[in-house]
């Protein structure tokens, strides 16, 4: 979009030109754009794009109509972690984020789908509380709320609602506002060395809603993944437990000469005698270097402690991290199917 605007700079008249068909993130997107349509004063563009990644969720498949305001933005609602480690046979708890950007959300319906090849979802209510025992809502009893799980639909869509039914009604808090647990199916095991994404995000179909004081407010969700991982974190000796032998062989694995990265874990020469640890259980704080920190999480996951990962020690239990990737705050973007 070019802006005829003129603008001096010294003797040179120069205008301003910015590119609006960008990624979520503001860089170069994936596929082609085209099909301009330019308001008179250049505040409203309409184009269509084949890109998947000019907005979170865009898995339908076809070339959309985006519709561009340049004076107005639609900030970021809702999220689920980029990279949440698990094991085949666990259970990973993915917490689904909110962030209310100052625009006082009181209410918000959405649906949560996931990868049901990788994934599976137990929707046993065993308190007969009318929510799926796989569900923690993390708010007060101020709010709510829904969640229903037909496992007739082939979309693997969990419904959830959220509302303030108490005048003055109160914004939803910033945070994690609920979370909900998976167990990690064996179909979708990684080679050894490797991991496997598995998709949990955001139905468009009905796409995530927002309200403030009876308001419809504009938002948009950021979708996530579980990172299925090949071995267990802490277990750097890949002898199946975590226990002191994986401190000794991450010690071994940090001085070994072959670099620092879990990638270089395995490598083994017979010439130099390098260590051959195992990516995943030597790296067990899983920020993608082999060093004191990942020391010091294995004696917490040794004695079932939460302080890095939220990994306990017993087998087959819940797994919960959030690398901290960032969120975008807002989008100019509005699709239009």
């Amino acid at each position: 979009l070019h802006d005829r605007q003129l603008v001096m700079d010294g003797i040179f008249a120069i205008g301003s030109t910015s590119r609006i068909s960008t990624d979520i993130n503001g860089g170069w997107p994936n596929d082609a754009s085209h099909a301009p349509a330019v308001a008179a004063y250049g505040r409203h563009v309409s184009f269509v794009s084949e890109a998947t990644d000019l907005i979170p969720g865009d898995n339908n498949l076809h070339k959309d109509v985006f519709a561009y305001d340049s004076q107005r933005t639609i900030p970021i609602f809702l999220s689920i972690p980029s990279s949440i480690p698990a094991s085949i046979g666990s259970t990973v708890t993915v917490p689904v984020m909110f962030s209310g950007n100052s625009s006082n959300i009181d209410t918000t319906a959405f649906s949560v789908d996931f990868d049901e090849v990788c994934l599976a979802f137990d929707a046993t209510d065993g308190n007969n509380d009318g929510i799926p025992d796989a569900i923690t809502f993390m708010f007060n009893s101020n709010f709510v709320s829904s969640a229903s799980y037909n496992p007739a639909e082939t979309s693997s869509e969990i419904d959830i609602s959220i509302y303030d039914q108490i005048a003055p009604r109160t914004p939803i808090p910033d945070g994690t506002i609920l979370t909900i647990e998976f167990q990690v199916k064996a179909t979708c095991a990684a080679a050894p060395g490797t991991s496997r994404s598995a998709r949990v995000g955001f139905s468009n179909n009905p796409s995530p809603s927002f309200g403030s004081q009876g308001v419809s407010i504009a938002g948009l969700a950021l979708d996530g993944f579980v990172r299925i991982l090949h071995g267990q974190l802490g277990d750097c000796n890949g002898d199946g437990a975590v226990d002191a032998g994986d401190l000794s062989a991450l010690v071994l694995e940090i001085f070994d000469g072959d670099g620092n990265l879990p990638v270089d874990t395995p490598n083994i020469n017979a010439t130099t005698h390098v260590f051959a640890g195992n990516s995943i259980g030597c790296n067990p704080n899983q920020d993608f270097l082999v060093d004191a920190g990942d020391l010091s999480c294995t004696v917490n996951i040794i004695f079932g402690n939460t302080g890095c990962t939220g990994v306990s020690a017993t087998s087959g239990s819940a797994l919960w991290f959030n690398l901290g990737a960032s969120v975008p705050a807002a989008s100019t973007f509005e699709p239009r199917e």
